[in-house]
């Protein structure tokens, strides 16, 4: 990796570095890593009943004891025709990995955070990844997704419109969206997620692609699949 001249020069050269880095195997196992450590951490906090308000998981396909697969099931509150829902989720996917992720991803890792290839002091035998996390610079990831979380209700106004015309949501409820981003176990949530993303980023290598996934998959997840899109519209599950 090039000496930086300068910050400016330094932090253009971490950006452009992140955002063309090809896919390796590093790369995979840092957004799997990320991924992971999102799940894991969304699954606990559930069980402790944490997240009853964000976090809504699909209902049996049954209704009555017969099998409803083929038709409708209700999740999260809502009805949702499995013909559909595919489809649905993929433009969904699609739409997140852009807004919020990429956007949100270039300037929360690869300008907050220093390039990974800047920071290794260590040599760990045998795994790069192990280097990368020998390295993490903990205190700093902490403080920055702090700051990633509450910056949310900060942004709450205007998410709303990006949220109702980028994604495709029906109409969106500003004071749903309000609600939702100065809930302090939203707050939690956006905190676990910008953690697992940075992560990600180190594990990588400082591939930007990594923390994209991570955040647009769980975005697009908790939006269709657990009841994101109905906290947004104000409305509540069944």
């Amino acid at each position: 990796y090039p000496p930086p001249t300068n910050a400016c020069n330094a932090l253009a050269a971490g950006v452009i570095s992140s955002s063309l880095a090809q896919p390796t195997s590093r790369g995979v196992a840092g957004a799997c890593g990320g991924l992971a450590a999102v799940g894991l951490s969304a699954a606990v906090a559930s069980c402790l009943g944490l997240t009853d308000a964000f976090i809504k998981p699909p209902t049996p396909f049954l209704k009555d004891g017969k099998d409803t697969r083929n038709s409708t099931a209700k999740t999260s509150g809502h009805t949702v025709d499995r013909a559909k829902l595919r489809p649905k989720f993929v433009k969904t996917l699609g739409r997140c990995l852009i807004v919020p992720a990429f956007a949100e991803e270039v300037f929360w890792r690869c300008m907050v955070h220093p390039h990974p290839a800047l920071q290794y002091q260590s040599e760990v035998s045998g795994s790069v990844v192990a280097t990368a996390l020998v390295d993490l610079p903990l205190g700093r990831i902490l403080a920055t997704n702090l700051a990633f979380a509450l910056y949310h209700p900060i942004v709450a106004g205007a998410a709303s419109a990006t949220m109702n015309s980028f994604l495709g949501l029906d109409p969106v409820n500003k004071s749903g969206v309000r609600q939702v981003f100065r809930d302090p176990t939203f707050l939690f949530l956006a905190f676990i997620l910008g953690n697992a993303c940075s992560v990600a980023y180190w594990m990588a290598g400082g591939a930007l692609y990594a923390p994209v996934l991570v955040h647009g998959v769980a975005v697009a997840v908790w939006l269709d699949l657990l009841g994101g899109e109905e906290a947004l519209r104000g409305k509540k599950g069944d």
